[in-house]
Formats: structure tokens, C-alpha cells, sequence
């Protein structure tokens, strides 16, 4: 399933490596996605996350009466992107930007990344949290 809106907010792919925080604290950005990411022989980065989606059910309520209910469920999702994606790699203090070149070796195989809405750089605090 390819859903092209997402593909438009996820305009920065972060590379999570090991990271350092001395003082702790609550991010101050939106929570990233995780995701798995690989590129392929054409240069298009093809990534595939979990996504929550809902869906109606009838139920029976009190006095027999019908309610539908928005129900969650876990989807895999597929999404191509192409060059105009930035992609940075974070020591946790900050974020250095990928050499379009360097790219193709970090994403030769499926890799863990975080997907941040267009404009957002990592909080350090998700950094501190994937380190390995």
C-alpha cells in the first residue's frame, strides 16, 4: 500500500547512531517514525514502517441498541522516496548532513532509521534513545 501523503511530510530521514546526553530531558520536537529503509540500483529509498489506522465496527450498546466504533488496527506501510529527501547523521549532539554519495553504502541493506516531519531536525532526546 503506498500512501503518497506521507511521503510529503517525510522530507528529512534521520540515521540514529550512538549518542551522548549529559542533562535529560522531554523532547521538545514531534516523536519520529521508525521505519526500516533501503535503496535501490535507481537511487529511490524505499521505507516500510507500522502505521495505526482505524476502522468502523458495528457493536451491540446497551439495550441492544447498534454503535459504531472506530477501531485501531496495525498496518504495514510502503513508501518510495526519491532524491529530494535530506538525510542526516546524529552523534546526538547534533545532526551532520549524508553526502548523496555515501548514502547508497549507508542504505545497501534494510537499516533502522527515524523519519522526522519536513523541517525537523532529531530531538537529541530520540537520539539518546536508539543508541546502540
Amino acid at each position: 500500500m503506498i500512501v503518497p501523503s506521507l511521503i510529503v511530510v517525510a522530507a528529512g530521514l534521520l540515521l540514529a547512531t550512538p549518542a551522548l546526553q549529559e542533562h535529560r530531558t522531554l523532547p521538545k520536537q514531534k516523536q519520529p517514525m521508525f521505519a526500516l529503509a533501503r535503496m535501490d540500483r535507481d537511487g529511490m529509498i524505499t521505507v516500510q514502517s507500522k502505521i495505526i489506522k482505524y476502522r468502523d465496527e458495528i457493536r451491540s450498546g446497551a439495550g441492544g441498541q447498534q454503535v459504531i466504533k472506530m477501531v485501531p488496527y496495525e498496518d504495514v506501510g510502503v513508501y518510495r522516496m526519491g532524491k529530494d529527501v535530506q538525510v542526516f547523521v546524529t552523534d546526538g549532539k547534533g545532526a551532520k548532513k549524508v553526502d548523496p554519495k555515501r548514502l547508497k553504502d549507508l542504505l545497501k541493506k534494510q537499516t533502522h532509521v527515524l523519519i522526522t516531519p519536513a523541517g525537523e531536525r532529531l530531538d537529541p532526546f530520540y537520539a539518546e534513545a536508539v543508541k546502540e
